[in-house]
């Protein structure tokens, strides 16, 4: 036990130490070099602000499961729940997706390209052994072998959640605290299972990320964009594949759980563009979640504090789930996604209602927007 202890408090520290430090040397570099997220009618930022927080999210998260990995293997007798091959996938994985995230944030590469690399690692991520297996269905209790589905499911997760937190990345403090809440809760619940190794992993990365919401929580001093997004996206959707096989059945409710609100995100984007406006799924726009929150008069803060707060009663019966894994406990699982699947429509409706429809209130938006633009610029020529 004290050796996890040791090992944990490492390899989680040495994230969060590392990306301290790292962070705010990103942010001088991109203030000289003039590394900024450009600002257009679609995005939230006013000002220049730089977009390689992913950087240090990263460079630190790759010290941290390095350091894991490298003092697991001293004490070989001791089961950690991730072995060489899984460890180099995963590291493969991230490293691809974070090249893919860092070119896409200055070289705008195409969606089929995006998808081609993305899909090309997530196999090499099912071939080493991370996917869902089986799954428990309720009520009957009854373990259903996934067989051969288990590999297109396992496959439409993975891409799907890594695209699901990159899309939902568009406000301060929004994707990596609820990035943060889903591997807390990941780590929390494989520390009631006794996954050593998988808990490490997840608080591991919460670190990093913790590191960096002290830096991007408004107003922001710096994104974590495309590279970050990407890299933390594809990180929440393994690291539940990765835990004790006994317990396979029962992660995929948790893994839908705790990362619920970008899936219903997705979805409802799928849905907007692809059916209504008839458009590519990849076409942008300004009417994910936060966006109609903050059309709707919400601040900032306000539409985090409602978000942290859903995240919170989310990973909540994700606990309770893990802890006793019975029908009531999975039943409020289920009633908590119904809730936010609720909290979801009733947001589009008022988003179509009162803001939508509503020429008057598009206008003093967009007056309101012009004013803080205006601020922050004299506020920027005041400085220099």
């Amino acid at each position: 036990m004290e050796f996890y202890i040791t090992l944990f408090l490492i390899s989680v520290g040495s994230a969060f130490l590392s990306n301290i430090i790292i962070t705010p040397i990103l942010i001088a570099l991109a203030r000289k070099y003039q590394w900024y997220d450009s600002t257009n009618e679609r995005k939230i930022h006013i000002s220049p602000t730089p977009r390689i927080g992913g950087v240090g999210v990263f460079i630190s998260f790759i010290i941290g499961i390095s350091v894991f990995f490298f003092l697991s293997q001293q004490r070989p007798e001791i089961e950690v729940g991730l072995d060489a091959v899984k460890f180099a996938a995963l590291v493969t994985a991230i490293v691809g997706i974070f090249i893919v995230g860092i070119c896409d944030d200055y070289l705008n590469l195409s969606a089929k390209l995006k998808f081609g690399i993305q899909a090309l690692l997530t196999v090499i991520l099912i071939s080493s052994g991370f996917r869902f297996k089986e799954i428990y269905i309720p009520f009957i209790q009854y373990t259903l072998p996934l067989g051969l589905f288990s590999y297109p499911l396992t496959f439409i997760w993975i891409v799907g959640v890594s695209n699901a937190i990159n899309l939902i990345d568009g406000m301060d403090g929004l994707a990596g605290g609820l990035s943060c809440f889903g591997l807390v809760s990941v780590g929390l619940y494989s520390l009631v299972l006794n996954d050593i190794g998988l808990s490490i992993l997840a608080f591991t990365l919460a670190g990093s990320l913790l590191a960096f919401l002290i830096f991007n929580f408004p107003p922001a001093k710096i994104f974590m964009g495309d590279a970050g997004s990407y890299v933390v996206g594809l990180t929440l959707a393994v690291v539940p594949l990765a835990n004790n096989p006994q317990y396979d059945s029962v992660t995929l409710y948790l893994a839908i759980t705790v990362c619920i609100i970008p899936i219903f995100d997705t979805f409802s984007s799928m849905i907007r563009r692809m059916f209504f406006y008839r458009v590519s799924f990849f076409t942008p726009d300004k009417e994910h979640t936060h966006h109609k929150m903050l059309n709707l008069g919400l601040s900032t803060l306000q539409v985090l504090t409602i978000v942290y707060l859903i995240c919170a009663c989310l990973c909540g019966a994700a606990l309770l789930w893990s802890l006793y894994q019975t029908d009531w406990s999975l039943m409020l699982i289920v009633c908590v996604w119904g809730a936010v699947g609720i909290f979801f429509l009733a947001l589009s409706h008022d988003f179509k209602k009162y803001f939508k429809n509503d020429p008057e209130a598009q206008r003093f938006y967009e007056l309101k927007r012009q004013q803080q633009i205006k601020a922050a610029q004299k506020e920027q020529n005041e400085s220099k």
